[in-house]
């Protein structure tokens, strides 16, 4: 006959009301994760890879991740299809690749233009996204995915095969560029602009076929421009905006627990800031003082200076006109929120967001702690 000890009787319930109080490891689960960002990108081993371990951590691996990266199983441009219709549990989108089946969410990628400060901007897309969008959440809820937050980068420079430092000196050029607000730019310059590709660019620039590339600095590292830009004019001119570096489908967020859902929104502000000053911000500094010796870097002049002002006060025109194409309801009423909001983060919220700390907390009080888990 087999005798069990007092202490010995203890241990299943013990064991049960820990796993009630403070999860358990028999709920521990791993979910993929899919990006056809290259494992090598600052994004990805400065930028993702961070956020998905603290997510770990805080949820005492209750949420772990298997990272399929480079497009080995999802494509950019199949992002959002990869994780709504469950080949990965989680991953990486950008937008304005979908606007057929994100209409109103697509907006958040054509901001841009309205931005010229990395944390201002990051600060104003999330907001506007979460809180000033229903439209926006709408669609993601009708392709059943859960987004946790959207992206800026760094600001956008005008990266040029040959000398440029002036207004005077882009008119007439060929530049190209991924999004619209940068296009709009281009033309407002009186260059002739054309839209490419991450995989086109290196080739459209070596070829003749463009003259500039409206880009951040570390792009010219990240995507072997080194040897044909050789000039930068660094005025800001607008903030890359619209990407979703993480974001789950609606059935696999609903696998984590409410209390685990809630730590992970809580990571988030934080998360945010270090996404795009560690993946972003360092990478450009480091970027220039890599190729100064070979790229020439120009602040920009005044008449470039009075182009962007004239452009920045018009994109709120062009915004609502594109809302408008898309059968977007309200759509001045839309578009002029996202100006009110951009213009609050880079006016009164500024000076407060500087540090981690301080981002984190504007972030939090203003937008993740009105987000339900």
């Amino acid at each position: 006959m087999i005798r069990t000890s007092f202490l010995g009787s203890m241990v299943v319930p013990i064991v049960v009301l820990m796993s009630a109080l403070f999860g358990s490891s028999v709920a521990a689960e791993t979910f993929t994760y899919g990006s056809g960002v290259p494992e090598r990108s600052s994004a990805s081993y400065k930028g993702i890879y961070p956020m998905l371990d603290k997510i770990t951590a805080a949820t005492q691996k209750r949420v772990e991740f298997k990272r399929l990266m480079g497009g080995v199983v999802v494509q950019i441009p199949t992002g959002l299809q990869g994780v709504r219709d469950g080949i990965v549990d989680s991953g990486f989108t950008i937008m304005q690749a979908h606007p057929a089946n994100l209409p109103v969410a697509s907006l958040v990628a054509d901001l841009g233009g309205l931005g010229t400060d990395t944390y201002a901007t990051m600060g104003a897309i999330n907001e506007f996204m979460f809180l000033h969008c229903p439209g926006c959440m709408a669609d993601f809820r009708k392709q059943g995915v859960v987004p946790l937050l959207t992206q800026s980068a760094t600001p956008l420079t005008m990266a040029c095969t040959k000398p440029a430092a002036t207004a005077a000196d882009l008119k007439g050029l060929r530049a190209v560029a991924l999004g619209a607000p940068e296009l709009r730019w281009a033309a407002r310059l009186g260059m002739t602009p054309a839209r490419t590709t991450f995989a086109e660019v290196l080739q459209q620039l070596q070829l003749g076929n463009a003259d500039c590339f409206v880009a951040p600095i570390s792009w010219i590292k990240s995507y072997g421009l080194q040897d044909v830009v050789k000039s930068v004019i660094e005025m800001p001119q607008g903030v890359v905006s619209g990407a979703l570096p993480l974001f789950f489908s609606q059935k696999s967020w609903s696998r984590i627990s409410e209390a685990d859902r809630l730590t992970i929104l809580r990571l988030m502000p934080e998360a945010n800031f270090h996404y795009v000053h560690d993946a972003y911000v360092e990478f450009d500094e480091a970027a220039k003082k890599e190729y100064q010796s070979k790229i020439r870097f120009v602040p920009g002049d005044k008449a470039m200076a009075e182009a962007w002002a004239q452009y920045q006060a018009a994109e709120p025109v062009a915004l609502i006109d594109l809302m408008e194409r898309r059968n977007v309801p309200n759509a001045k009423a839309l578009v002029d929120d996202a100006v009110a909001v951009f213009r609050r983060w880079h006016v009164e919220h500024a000076p407060k967001i500087r540090t981690p700390e301080g981002f984190a907390e504007v972030m939090w009080r203003e937008v993740y702690s009105k987000i339900k888990p």
